[in-house]
């Protein structure tokens, strides 16, 4: 795990950012306002614009730690992942264009999917956020699949408690879609060659399933207990944490300082 970043140089590279788009929106208007040689200085400064973009979304990614999140149940390795776990206002969860680190996931994972349960107010970010319905679930359609297995833990996210659920297989599945991985509108897995798969599924509620004790009882779903540092597979039904979390099943959005469900 790599250490904590500063707070300071987080909240500087978001506070940059969210400026350097709002000059970007706005000198993009002008561009398609002007014309002639006003159009070919302002298309100068929109460049300029988004190269320093592109360097404040790498200062900002200098910032999100590699944390040690899991355990694949097949190989014993924990499974480490770049995540912001400062608060939904960080770029990694914004559910379009999403500024995630390179990852390269573990040989025997597949999807990594999660819930964010609040706890108080939603924090405030100007862009979309779908952190996921606020209880655990998983993907009935990914644990159909025999040698498929799914591990529950958690992690802080600012104040609030998120809930990861990795699904691991010995291979890959031929033919099965990866979902969307947590907070963002696509998948992206990178092999150890360097080749990447994208994918990108509509979400469904109506496939989520909450009730996690018959899958566990099955030895289909393994769980990590909150804040443990040695990432213990636990298969018992004693002292889960992840059952009958009492809070909203729909994909909740937040969006500056507002928390809305669908209707």
């Amino acid at each position: 795990m790599t250490g904590p970043p500063s707070p300071s140089a987080r909240g500087a590279a978001l506070a940059q950012h969210a400026a350097m788009e709002r000059a970007l929106i706005e000198t993009a208007g002008l561009v398609d306002r002007a014309r002639g040689l006003a159009a070919t200085r302002l298309q100068k400064h929109e460049a300029l614009y988004r190269e320093q973009l592109a360097r404040v979304r790498e200062a900002y990614l200098a910032t999100v730690p590699t944390l040690a999140v899991s355990r694949c149940p097949i190989t014993g390795e924990p499974l480490t992942y770049p995540i912001d776990p400062d608060g939904l206002d960080g770029l990694w969860w914004r559910y379009e264009a999403a500024v995630h680190p390179l990852f390269h996931p573990l040989r025997t994972l597949f999807a990594l999917t999660g819930a964010l349960r609040f706890n108080g107010d939603p924090d405030w970010t100007p862009f979309l956020c779908k952190p996921g319905p606020e209880a655990p679930f998983v993907l009935p359609r990914l644990l159909a699949e025999p040698a498929m297995a799914a591990v529950v833990s958690s992690v802080p996210v600012g104040r609030h408690t998120g809930y990861l659920v990795a699904y691991f297989a010995p291979e890959a599945p031929v033919g099965l879609s990866r979902p969307n991985t947590w907070g963002i509108n696509h998948s992206v897995f990178t092999g150890a060659a360097g080749d990447a798969s994208w994918d990108a599924q509509p979400e469904d509620p109506s496939e989520f399933d909450f009730q996690l004790r018959p899958w566990i009882e099955g030895g289909r779903i393994l769980w990590i207990a909150p804040g443990d540092a040695s990432l213990t597979l636990r298969r018992t039904l004693e002292g889960c944490p992840y059952l009958d979390v009492p809070s909203s099943r729909a994909v909740v959005r937040v969006q500056e300082g507002r928390r809305w469900e669908p209707r």
